[in-house]
C-alpha cells in the first residue's frame, strides 16, 4: 500500500483509467494524494472516497465507490 502507483502523473492517471476511474476525477484527486510524496494506493483511494462524497446521485456515488474499493486489489 506504501508502494508508488507510477512514476509521472501520466502512468498514475493511466493506472486509474484502467480501472474504470473518470480521468477528470482523477486529476482532481491526484493533487490530494500526493501531498505527502508519490501516489500510493492508499492516498489513491482516501482521495477519490473524498470527492466521490461530493457526487449528488446516489447511483453514480456507489457505482464510482465499487470501483475506487477495487483499487484496493493492487495492494495485494
Amino acid at each position: 500500500m506504501h508502494e508508488p502507483v507510477g512514476d509521472s502523473t501520466e502512468e498514475v492517471l493511466k493506472v486509474l483509467g484502467e480501472h474504470g476511474i473518470p480521468r477528470s476525477l482523477s486529476k482532481e484527486a491526484l493533487p490530494n494524494a500526493t501531498r505527502s510524496g508519490k501516489a500510493t494506493i492508499f492516498s489513491l483511494v482516501d482521495a477519490l472516497t473524498r470527492f466521490s462524497g461530493s457526487i449528488g446521485f446516489a447511483g453514480d456515488r456507489t457505482e464510482l465507490d465499487a470501483k475506487i474499493s477495487k483499487l484496493l486489489s493492487l495492494a495485494a
